[in-house]
Order: C-alpha cells, then sequence, then structure tokens
C-alpha cells in the first residue's frame, strides 16, 4: 500500500511525513493521508515501519540517504504541483529542511515536477533558506537545486550578496556556480557610480580562489594580482587593511604556485608571513590567517625544491641524449670511413665535448 497524488492537505502532511521526528509523530502524520482514510491502525503502522525501514537513522523516516524507491515514493507524492501546499511554511527547522531538500535534490533529475517544489521550499524565507540549499547542492550529483538557487538569487542584489558570502571557496559541485555568482557581484559593484574598493578588494580574492579551484591559474593569478594591488592602495589610506593586504598576498601566492612561479609564490608567501606575525599577536582570526599563509609558503618551498629537481633532471638527461647522438654520430663516421672512431672519442672526451 502506498498513497498516491492527490489534493494540497495530502501533500502538505506527505512532506511533513518524511521530516517527521519521532515514531509516534509520523504514524499520526501518517493516518491523516486520504490515502488511509478508513484503514485500520495496524495497516498504518506496517506502512510506517517499512518507510523506516527505508530511511534508518535516528529520526523516524529520516533519509539521510534515501534510496530510488522512496525518492519515487515522494515524487509520486507530489505529483500535483499544487499538491505540496503549505508544506514549504510548515517546515521551519533547519534539520527538517536539509533532509526535504535531500530528497527533493536527488529525485529531480526523474522527476521535473519537483523543481516548483524546491523554488518555493527556498523563496518562502530566502534569506535564511538558501545558505542551507547551497549546503545541501554540495552533496548533489544533479544541478537542478543549484539552477533554483541561480534563479532565486541572480536578479536580487541583497540574496546575490548572501550567496557570495555563504559560498564554499572549495566545492566540486558548486565550483562553477561559486564562480558564476562572483563574477556577478563584482560586475555589479564595478557598475555603480562609486564603486566601494574594499568590496572590489574581497570580491577579486574571492574569485582568485574561485578560479583556481576550476583550475583556470591565469585568470585566477590576475584576479589575485587585483586584490593585492587594490588593498595595497587601502593600506596606505588607512592601516587598519593590513590583515586584508596580507590575506591577499597569501592569495596571490597560492595563485603563483598552481601557475607554476614558485618563487614568485615563496616571495609572496614570505612577505605575506611576515605581514602576519607583526599584526597578529593574539587575535585568533589573525594567528589562523598566518597558519594559512605558513602552510602556502611550505607548499611554495617544496614546488620551488620539486623544481629544481625536475631542472637537474632535465639538464641530465639532455646531457645524456647529447651525448648518445654524439656517439652514434661518431660511431657511424668511424665505421663507415674506416676510420679510429676509438680514438676519436677520446680526444672528445678529453676536451670536455662530452658531458653527462
Amino acid at each position: 500500500m502506498r498513497p498516491v497524488g492527490g489534493d494540497a492537505d495530502h501533500g502538505d502532511v506527505a512532506f511533513r511525513s518524511w521530516v517527521a521526528e519521532g515514531a509516534g509523530v509520523s504514524r499520526t502524520l501518517l493516518a491523516r493521508l486520504p490515502a488511509f482514510a478508513g484503514v485500520e491502525g495496524d495497516r498504518v503502522e506496517r506502512y510506517r515501519r517499512w518507510l523506516a525501514g527505508m530511511y534508518p537513522g535516528e529520526s523516524a523516516l529520516n533519509p539521510v540517504r534515501p534510496d530510488r524507491l522512496g525518492e519515487d515514493l515522494v515524487a509520486m507524492t507530489l505529483v500535483d504541483p499544487a499538491g505540496h501546499g503549505g508544506g514549504g511554511q510548515s517546515v521551519i527547522e533547519r534539520g527538517q529542511l536539509v533532509r526535504g531538500l535531500t530528497v527533493l535534490g536527488r529525485s529531480a533529475s526523474r522527476h521535473a515536477h519537483l523543481r516548483p517544489v524546491m523554488h518555493d521550499l527556498l523563496s518562502a524565507s530566502a534569506a535564511d533558506r538558501l545558505p542551507v540549499g547551497m549546503a545541501v547542492a554540495t552533496q548533489l550529483e544533479d544541478e537542478t537545486l543549484i539552477s533554483v538557487l541561480t534563479e532565486l538569487s541572480e536578479n536580487d542584489p541583497d540574496l546575490a550578496e548572501l550567496v557570495v558570502d555563504h559560498l564554499p571557496d572549495q566545492s566540486l559541485a558548486l565550483a562553477v556556480f561559486a564562480v558564476v555568482r562572483t563574477r556577478a557581484a563584482l560586475e555589479h559593484e564595478r557598475r555603480k557610480p562609486e564603486p566601494d574598493e574594499e568590496t572590489l578588494g574581497w570580491l577579486a580574492v574571492r574569485m582568485a580562489i574561485r578560479l583556481g579551484a576550476l583550475e583556470e591559474t591565469g585568470e585566477a593569478l590576475s584576479y589575485a594580482v587585483d586584490a593585492v594591488q587594490r588593498y595595497q592602495d587601502l593600506t596606505t589610506r588607512d592601516p587598519a587593511f593590513g590583515p586584508d593586504l596580507a590575506n591577499a598576498l597569501n592569495t596571490l601566492a597560492g595563485a603563483f604556485d598552481a601557475a607554476d612561479l614558485p618563487e614568485d609564490a615563496l616571495d609572496t608567501a614570505d612577505d605575506s608571513v611576515r605581514r602576519l606575525r607583526r599584526l597578529s599577536g593574539n587575535d585568533q582570526e589573525l594567528r589562523l590567517i598566518l597558519s594559512t599563509a605558513l602552510m602556502t609558503k611550505q607548499c611554495a618551498e617544496w614546488a620551488r625544491q620539486a623544481r629544481g629537481r625536475r631542472v637537474g633532471h632535465r639538464a641530465r638527461r639532455t646531457g645524456q641524449q647529447d651525448h648518445d647522438r654524439r656517439s652514434k654520430a661518431l660511431d657511424a663516421g668511424g665505421h663507415h670511413r674506416g676510420r679510429p672512431w676509438r680514438s676519436t672519442r677520446k680526444l672528445w672526451h678529453s676536451s670536455g665535448a662530452f658531458s653527462r
């Protein structure tokens, strides 16, 4: 037995049932479904146990890792776009929203009608729910939820700023989304009659980091340089921007390292560390940035050493190849012309013509 799509009350109950806390609440909610009208209580309980078996966890019907059957069940329950009724408004706890979006996001690739359900859930209180949606999107393979997040944020400057603030710098799922939204925020700020230099610097740092995550090393380096230049100007006018400049230098060092410029990376990282050591004191946030800068510096040092080893190896290999080519040429010449090539090779060796 399973409930099937129906009216708004049906959808609302179904929505809340898969995020219900506790067996008792789940049983009560399931009993309200039209499909169970007049059905004996033990059949409702068997159905509840079956669902709970599909979604093992500390919460009844907890779809932390829902299987495909459970996702399809939810999709069929919400087959009517209006079927979720007030479900978006009724779920207010973060944990419930996370589980609901997880089920919908994993089902969306097979059930297109779930997209508006996610849209309604997130738009009901967008400022509070968009960060939750981004957190869930990092765990999903399907990009439907990301497209919903884009739609909700692209035409609202306040929401766009909120999204950029909450975007993770490192996320495979949101990597492209992060670059697109950060670039849009940067262009929006630049178009203002009086752009804010601090905002432009902060966004340039974010762009450098997020482009680096996509291995767009050239563009990432360009934004990192821009960020440092802006913070240098700001720090000249107001020393309070010193920590921001040091952080931007650390980002630039990472960009140099990614672009295989270890010498520049090491010099820049050293500058960042030196500034942070002078500024940090007992400030825990700055000390955390300092620890990050120290790791960047160490990585740059390792990269420089590795490059030195590669250069040395190539030089030795090139020398050996030249040696082999010359040997073959001399061997061939001696064989065809009847010349004493062995003594000739000894002469070349003694003159330093061959090098290993």
